[in-house]
């Protein structure tokens, strides 16, 4: 089994395929949209050599209440996000939030977010996915040739997205030029238009330092990006429980020294990496043994990354003192005794 890419699959198969939604819902025409896009987001595509680095930029128009939303995801590149009209649920690193006429958002390319509650209101949403080649914190952002920010500003700019909490902001310094590119959408072919797209993401972009700038003396404290990188691994572990994780292999994913990443798994966990995966993996078998009857002990095995049924069977009874098999029973006859009626 090749080595899972925590990171880099992140934006594209990351619990769930959220673009889909949002095709199906144009294709119902439940939505007015219009955009450019590259990869697998929905619009015109875009030729290779016309606005490079871009991923995504578009809008929809939902004039009703819908029946889907765009569940937990991240995106390959930073997201700008602006809403011109209406309300607009939305969540980011579990923080919830009411969009208004006039807000804009900036998520990161490793931040999972989520549109709707569950599903989308009336809302006119433009946004621009913007590829800077990072998928973790600690990677230096690389912005497209043609964005014409200085060097001091694209590092300021990156310094506070970095370092803050924040996720929604008052997008009134943004508005006309959101307002512009959402009006170049309507052209068919993105190549006419890519001089005036270039200067509207430009003039977005001044305005968003404007908008986030604190002061010339950087007030946001540095993050130790390493350490932040480190704590969105183990926080997405349990979701690649099969691989056969290496000390390098998870050191590797995350662009540090092993001795770096025990050390931060040390201060994030207060314990070892191997003895976290560990704890994952018990739970995760715990619960495939409580709910899914259906599956065999060897398929658990496998899906917990144990290897095989005999080394899933003698770990588990070391560390709980039972084997799976009785622990299944065990479990099984709770829930039964429960929902027997008197």
């Amino acid at each position: 089994m090749s080595v899972p890419r925590v990171f880099e699959d992140a934006g594209r198969i990351f619990r769930a395929d959220t673009c889909e939604p949002l095709k199906a819902a144009i294709k119902r025409e439940d939505v007015g949209f219009q955009g450019w896009a590259r990869g697998n987001y929905p619009g015109t595509l875009l030729p290779p050599r016309v606005l490079p680095g871009i991923c995504s930029v578009g809008v929809w128009d939902a004039r009703a209440q819908q029946s889907w939303g765009l569940g937990e995801h991240c995106n390959e590149g930073l997201e700008i996000t602006y809403l011109s009209r209406g309300s607009l649920a939305f969540s980011a690193d579990d923080r919830d939030y009411i969009l208004r006429d006039g807000d804009v958002t900036v998520t990161r390319p490793w931040q999972i977010h989520e549109v709707g509650d569950p599903f989308i209101s009336a809302s006119r949403l433009g946004w621009i996915i913007i590829d800077l080649n990072v998928r973790r914190p600690n990677q230096d952002w690389r912005w497209p040739d043609w964005i014409l920010l200085s060097e001091a500003e694209r590092r300021r700019l990156a310094h506070i997205i970095q370092n803050t909490d924040q996720t929604m902001w008052n997008g009134a310094e943004l508005a006309a030029h959101f307002e512009r590119l959402i009006g170049l959408l309507s052209e068919a072919d993105p190549a006419r238009a890519e001089t005036e797209t270039k200067l509207a993401v430009n003039s977005i972009l001044v305005s968003l330092l404007k908008t986030l700038d604190l002061g010339d003396d950087y007030s946001l404290p540095g993050r130790d990006s390493a350490r932040e990188t480190v704590r969105i691994f183990l926080e997405r572990l349990d979701e690649h429980l099969a691989y056969d994780w290496t000390l390098a292999d998870m050191a590797d994913q995350c662009g540090v020294s092993r001795s770096a990443f025990v050390e931060h798994c040390r201060s994030i966990l207060n314990d070892t990496p191997h003895a976290y995966l560990s704890a994952l993996r018990l739970q995760r078998a715990k619960l495939l043994l409580h709910t899914r009857t259906d599956m065999s002990l060897t398929d658990i095995a496998f899906e917990c990354g144990y290897g095989s049924s005999a080394y899933f069977s003698s770990t588990f009874r070391r560390l709980t003192g039972s084997s799976p098999s009785a622990f299944r029973r065990l479990s099984s006859g709770a829930l039964n005794a429960k929902v027997t009626p008197d």
